[in-house]
């Protein structure tokens, strides 16, 4: 093969209209393939956390006793995994807004006139992802806060003072960051 073959090749309609389609189902492949894998992972978090807590509420039912020392641990049982459960549904909550977002954004658009998925958020911008998001990575980091505040781990009360004082200003900026978005999107 001459040079100028392997050119006209490379340049041709077809091959351009070639690298356009690849390219457009490459979008719909990452896409749709990212919004099937988030909202497969939110049901799995879902679901295990709705059978920790039937498993929790099980071994409650079977532990229950009505002495003082049972009734106090079985209470520390419950606030811990009570903590534990907030976070995974809180976590099955951010999958399920990203991909709600990713639909909303990439494919919505595209199905205007059609019957689509009628979702329970309106995303239709990055900014709008973003503040459903950091909501709930806000809501996320205060359970977190607050398991270190009840259960501190080891002796260091530095270092949960340290954590704690952390998680408060990674919420304080994010709480800036969202009032200075939502002024600007007045």
């Amino acid at each position: 093969m001459d040079l100028a073959r392997i050119k006209d090749l490379f340049t041709g309609e077809k091959y351009h209209d070639l690298l356009l389609d690849a390219f457009e189902l490459g979008n719909y492949v990452i896409i749709y393939g990212s919004i099937l894998f988030l909202t497969i992972l939110g049901i799995i978090a879902w679901l295990f956390g709705t059978l920790n807590l039937l498993s929790l509420m099980w071994d409650l039912i079977n532990g229950w006793n009505l002495s003082h020392d049972t009734a106090t641990s079985t209470v520390q049982q419950l606030q811990t995994n009570a903590i534990l459960l907030l976070d995974l549904y809180l976590l099955s909550v951010v999958l399920f807004i990203v991909a709600f977002g990713l639909y909303g954004i990439f494919i919505k658009e595209e199905k205007e006139g059609k019957e689509g998925i009628r979702l329970p958020v309106n995303i239709t911008k990055i900014s709008h992802l973003e503040r459903y998001l950091f909501g709930t990575i806000v809501a996320i980091l205060l359970v977190a806060a607050l398991d270190k505040i009840l259960y501190p781990k080891g002796t260091a009360s530095t270092e949960n003072a340290i954590t704690i004082g952390m998680i408060c200003a990674v919420v304080l900026v994010i709480s800036i960051y969202l009032a200075i978005q939502h002024l600007r999107d007045l």
